[in-house]
């Protein structure tokens, strides 16, 4: 079976290609050898992704002679170059099988068909090569390769044919001028890349009988593999098919050590040092040769050498020499042969890439790319790993140190190819850099650019994209992290003025405030002064139109305080009064302040309302249908959880659902959450909201509407536990909403996971991928990123337990270590699979904050209208606290991130959002006591399903003046948004004029539909406010478990337990 290869950076693997080795003196030998072995770690990653070949059992014989030359091209020669571990794999190893792919009629030949060669110089090039001093003239040369790295090489990025890059080991050129200067060009990666190599197998034991066995049975499958000779190089293999030395038996006289053409056994003087590659293509049990004891013995290995025809022999009439015999006593006794052998698959037909991307990396080291590690000069973009969506990419970098040119216009720029087709159908490519061991301070490059080629699904067709924001300096995070990383993300982040908001908790909410279709931020921040108080910061920032705000942002009319903590406000827009500006409504642990927008975003406080509650413990809706907005709050122990419905204009109406609240006992970790939606899809808005009954920890309730005014409290099957994130969208499109959430505490108890809202009962657990570590003490949250109309799920938080002491660093640090992947500190995004019915890791993380005592900040909105949505995050960088000390942390780990979404073209995926179709097929129905009905035909939409679609309507007492429903609704509140058919209450008698309008799932809007009228008659007053109803409890649940037989029927009792 075959393991995923997995990326684990080998220091001494690095390091290899920049050990200068001494070459030793040539003269009198057939050729030059130049074989390097594999750190036994390196060679270790290297196999796991390698299939190991054994022969099927058979009683089958094995043919007394096997000779595989008909795919084997002619007989060559590495020359001067001691690289034979790569020309064996390039020449021999992988032509054959390229040939053998496409059923060649006859053997390649460099000079009549050098299409089907694979280039040895390609492997020089790209392939990673040890090197030794050049003579006198201050160059390297290539000297020594391992067949396993060329083989890995050839599946990652393939390898040019010796038509498009002839091999010549360059004797006579000038050193400056040798092939192995030049750096291919980026061109030539991706025309390499069709020859990529679909796997590499191993032959297991071949110095042993039965993998010698195993071996012949491969190759009596028309199969050839590579393997090394062991060191020493024997003089009878310098003077084969010539015997070194004999030795002289009674009876039987003299005998050589190479008799009959056989190899028998090593010389005793043991010649070169050096180990060297060479190709098995066959064998022969029947040659005779005679042994060192003068024994008779048969059967032979048939070796191909890269030292020309001028060395070895012919196997078989027709057919050149550079051919050895080498006997299986030498195989099996004297281990002249690695345990182990190699071979590589090639593609019947060309690869045909899907993505590609080219990165160019500028040099800065004014040294030709070298930097030192221990002491030890590397070529710094050989340092570098891809991943793709968390997945390690089989991307490599030239490390050969030989290479002193550029292959790009600027000497000091390089370009590369990646190979990206893995990626091609992820709807969130992310890449991951990772560039580790720099030892030195200052920045040894850049990566400037990244060009991304698509494929078209049909033909040879690409478009072209460049992605925006690529532009890293290569230099070590810190002493204590001595290693870049970067990523490259649909969402980057992008500064758009908010140097100033360092918040430790607070909320965020977008809206039209002064009506010119650009959504501006309402935003609270709690946050440390330089001097160590806190300040409270309630701010609207104005959207320019072109990416940015306006300058001077908006301070809101908020009462100050003393206590800054209880002063933090949750922040609304609702267009409360339905003149069709939004208002904002503001909620603290002192009041519920109105801030209307009395037009054109100027704010005035209109109303102070009793009710305390905070951020993540207000939410806004219609509970009942009446066309005015309502407001829910989980408060004090005093108060409990309220709505206060809007009985009439601007008078609120308290109704106590439930004595939970959500008061703020001075938790560094504590935070509630609240949210709406229609959880069992009647059409009636729901609340789920967490609340406590005393000390600390909250459980999750669903406040279900029943339509009269009354709330029936459900206790969702989740621990009590003090920190809740909760956020509800229908990601089926089923028509109930379905909640997302985040839950944790500081001893262990982390949890995520998605409720599945459903007509009848609790809603119901969705799977999620297994293995993937909770994240907990950010925000959670619906968005639908990539414009396919479902949303998706997206937690943000830290995986461990967060700080319970102070540490040396009080809250964290910065300077030392990556935030994301010292704090295991990130935002994941979860995406729908309706496949296996789960949610499962995109393999895109973002940025994440967390709060301190209180909530996170976490909102979205297409804040640019390029068609995506982007997204804000707010709060602490480092980890999740739950100790004071010095009024919480403070400007150096908190900060306002913004991600810009480029999902539009990225990766040169278009991935447009039209809006909704218009609705059509309007009708109401006038039912009396001031009630109507109304209803549509389902909108279309491009990506989101008819069923997850929400409408927004507005009514009003004359023709184009909705003054009864204003259909204002901010972005992202889905408790603001109905379906179809909707009653609505409290109408006025007489004519009402309406109309309605789509939104999809990313918040695409439709044209409003054509007006309508209908006449109401009769009144209805709400009923007095009464108690709260009891709170369910989850229900028992009974586990049954039997003993079946193997025929599956009872074997015995049955036992059975409450939980």
């Amino acid at each position: 079976m075959m393991r995923r290869k997995h990326n684990r950076l080998c220091l001494m693997m690095l390091l290899l290609p920049f050990l200068i080795i001494r070459v030793p003196a040539q003269s009198g030998v057939p050729g030059a050898t130049g074989l390097l072995e594999l750190p036994p770690a390196e060679k270790e990653r290297v196999l796991e992704s390698f299939e190991v070949w054994e022969a099927a059992p058979t009683r089958a014989p094995l043919p007394a002679r096997v000779v595989n030359t008909r795919y084997l091209p002619k007989v060559s020669s590495q020359g001067t170059l001691g690289i034979c571990g790569s020309f064996v794999v390039y020449y021999y190893l992988y032509s054959y099988y390229f040939a053998k792919a496409r059923n060649l009629a006859f053997r390649p030949d460099p000079e009549t068909s050098p299409e089907y060669i694979s280039s040895p110089a390609w492997g020089v090039l790209m392939a990673p090569h040890g090197v030794a001093a050049e003579g006198g003239t201050g160059f390297y040369m290539p000297w020594g390769a391992s067949p396993l790295a060329c083989i890995e090489s050839i599946i990652n990025i393939g390898a040019l044919p010796w038509s498009e890059m002839p091999y010549n080991d360059g004797a006579g050129v000038p050193a400056e001028d040798k092939f192995y200067r030049q750096l291919p060009t980026a061109a030539q990666m991706k025309a390499a890349l069709r020859y990529k190599g679909v796997r590499g197998t191993t032959l297991n034991a071949i110095d042993t009988p039965d993998g010698l066995q195993n071996l012949k049975r491969f190759l009596a499958q028309g199969n050839i593999a590579v393997v090394t000779w062991r060191s020493p190089l024997t003089t009878n293999m310098d003077s084969y098919p010539n015997p070194s030395e004999s030795v002289i038996i009674d009876g039987v006289g003299e005998i050589g050590n190479v008799n009959n053409n056989v190899y028998a056994w090593p010389s005793e003087a043991a010649g070169r040092a050096p180990s060297h590659a060479v190709t098995i293509i066959g064998y022969d049990d029947n040659i005779p040769y005679r042994n060192k004891n003068g024994e008779e013995c048969q059967g032979a290995l048939l070796l191909v050498n890269s030292w020309g025809t001028d060395w070895g022999v012919s196997p078989a009439a027709d057919i050149e020499a550079g051919f050895m015999w080498l006997g299986y006593e030498a195989v099996l006794t004297y281990k002249k042969l690695e345990g182990q052998a190699y071979a590589v698959a090639a593609r019947s037909e060309d690869y045909q890439p899907a993505l590609l991307g080219t990165v160019t990396f500028q040099d800065q080291t004014s040294n030709n790319w070298v930097t030192q590690i221990t002491g030890f000069p590397v070529r710094w973009p050989s340092l570098f790993s891809f991943s793709a969506n968390r997945h390690p990419l089989g991307i490599e970098f030239p490390s050969n140190a030989y290479i002193t040119k550029s292959n790009a216009a600027q000497p000091d720029y390089a370009e590369y190819l990646l190979d990206l087709s893995n990626m091609a159908g992820n709807p969130f490519p992310a890449l991951a850099l990772q560039c580790n061991a720099l030892t030195t301070p200052d920045p040894v490059g850049k990566i400037s650019d990244l060009k991304i080629e698509r494929r078209e699904p049909a033909g040879d067709n690409w478009t072209e994209s460049a992605v925006p924001d690529v532009d890293f300096a290569v230099q070590r995070f810190s002493d204590s992290y001595p290693a870049f990383s970067a990523g490259i993300n649909m969402l980057q982040e992008h500064a758009i003025g908010f140097e100033d908001l360092h918040p430790q908790a607070g909320s965020s909410a977008w809206g039209d405030a002064s009506g010119d279709g650009f959504p501006d931020l309402a935003i609270a921040s709690l946050q440390k002064k330089a001097n160590g108080t806190l300040e409270n910061i309630h701010r609207v920032y104005l959207n320019n139109g072109t990416g940015g705000f306006q300058a001077n942002p908006i301070a809101l009319p908020i009462p100050a305080s003393e206590y800054p903590r209880s002063a933090l406000c949750e922040l609304l827009w609702v267009d409360i009064d339905n003149d069709g500006d939004l208002d904002i409504v503001a909620v603290n642990g002192i009041a519920t302040y109105i801030v209307k927008n009395t037009g054109n975003a100027t704010f005035n406080l209109s109303a102070t309302l009793p009710y305390s509650g905070g951020p993540g413990a207000v939410a806004s809706a219609d509970f009942d249908l009446d066309g005015r907005p309502d407001l829910a709050i989980a408060g004090t122990s005093e108060t409990g959880t309220v709505i206060l419905f809007q009985t009439s204009p601007d008078v609120f109406t308290p109704y106590r659902i439930s004595m939970r609240d959500s008061e703020n006992v001075a938790m560094g970790i504590y935070a509630p959450a609240m949210a709406v939606g229609d959880i069992n899809g009647d059409g009636l808005p729901d609340l789920v909201a967490s609340g406590k009954e005393a000390g600390v920890t909250q459980n999750l309730i669903w406040y279900q509407n029943n339509g009269n005014y009354t709330f029936t409290p459900r206790q969702l099957p989740l621990p009590a536990l003090p920190h809740f994130s909760i956020a509800i969208a229908d990601f089926d499109g089923d028509g109930c909403d379905d909640i997302l959430y985040s839950a944790g505490n500081n001893s262990g108890q982390h949890l995520n996971g998605v409720l599945r809202g459903r007509n009848e009962g609790l809603p119901t657990s969705v799977g999620l991928q297994s293995g993937l570590p909770p994240l907990w003490g950010g925000r959670v949250l619906w968005a639908d990123l990539n414009n396919d109309g479902q949303p998706e799920a997206l937690i943000g938080g830290i995986e461990d337990d967060g700080y319970a002491t102070p540490s040396v660093y009080g809250y964290g640090t910065l300077d030392l270590y990556p935030r994301d992947q010292y704090y295991r500190h990130y935002t994941c995004v979860l995406t729908w699979d309706s496949g296996e019915q789960q949610f499962q890791d995109s393999g895109m993380t973002l940025h994440s904050t967390v709060g301190f005592s209180g909530p996170s900040i976490l909102s979205a909105v297409d804040f640019d209208k390029d068609g995506d949505i982007d997204l804000l995050s707010g709060g602490v960088l480092t980890t999740k606290a739950d100790f004071y000390m010095g009024q919480g942390p403070g400007a150096d780990i908190c900060r306002v991130i913004f991600l810009e979404n480029r999902a539009c073209g990225y990766f040169g995926d278009d991935r447009p959002n039209t809006p909704p179709s218009v609705p059509v097929g309007l009708h109401a129905t006038a039912n009396g006591n001031g009630k109507v009905s109304f209803s549509w035909t389902p909108s279309a939409d491009d990506s989101t399903p008819a069923g997850a679609l929400r409408y927004l309507l507005q009514a009003g007492t004359a023709s184009g003046q909705y003054n009864l429903c204003s259909g204002n609704a901010p972005a992202g509140l889905p408790g603001q948004l109905l379906k179809s058919p909707v009653t609505l209450r409290g109408l006025p008698a007489g004519k009402i004029y309406w109309r309605v309008r789509a939104i999809d799932a990313g918040g695409k809007m439709s044209a409003w539909s054509i007006e309508q009228s209908v006449t109401a008659s009769g009144s209805e007053a709400p009923p007095t406010p009464g108690d709260p109803l009891p709170e369910v409890a989850p229900p028992d649940v009974t586990i049954t478990v039997r003993s079946l037989d193997t025929n599956g029927i009872t074997a015995g009792g049955y036992v059975e337990g409450g939980g």
